[in-house]
């Protein structure tokens, strides 16, 4: 069986142009790409308001830091983020590595969850220059519910 798909794999090929496998090879580079990049993974666990479990790799919200578990709020917002994700199907978009070697992450269930963490008061806007995606909603939250943004910087 697995010797007649491979010989019609082989004869598709000798019909192709070479134009038509490298946009076949690039097609399929493109599908694994988005595959792998803007995946739906279960959110195994929730450690604080800013790190979650996935499939046994710890993994930071990328562009928020939100407090410790046993710091002040942290409780508050360690819930808020279990609420949202702890257990469910999101779309995971991969940014890249911290300095501490966890994979930094976008969640994205029913829209994006590390800026509801952080419009909702339960993060702030954190990162270097490369990605300040987050401070517009710290700076909204701020300036029209200030008593609802809890953390210091």
């Amino acid at each position: 069986m697995y010797i007649n798909i491979i010989n019609s794999i082989v004869i598709l090929f000798n019909q192709m142009t070479l134009f038509e496998v490298i946009a076949l090879f690039f097609l399929a580079c493109f599908f694994w790409y988005m595959v792998f990049r803007f995946g739906k993974l279960k959110i195994d666990q929730v450690i604080d308001g800013d790190t979650v479990k996935i499939n046994g790799h710890n993994c930071r919200l990328v562009g928020i830091d939100a407090p410790e578990a046993k710091q002040k709020y942290g409780y508050e917002s360690t819930q808020y983020l279990k609420k949202l994700v702890e257990g469910k199907w999101c779309t995971v978009e991969f940014i890249g590595y911290c300095k501490w070697g966890r994979n930094l992450i976008v969640i994205k269930r029913w829209g994006d969850v590390n800026a509801k963490m952080v419009k909702s008061g339960h993060a702030i806007s954190y990162m270097s220059d490369k990605y300040k995606k987050y401070q517009k909603s710290e700076k909204d939250i701020r300036f029209t519910n200030p008593a609802k943004f809890r953390l210091k910087k």
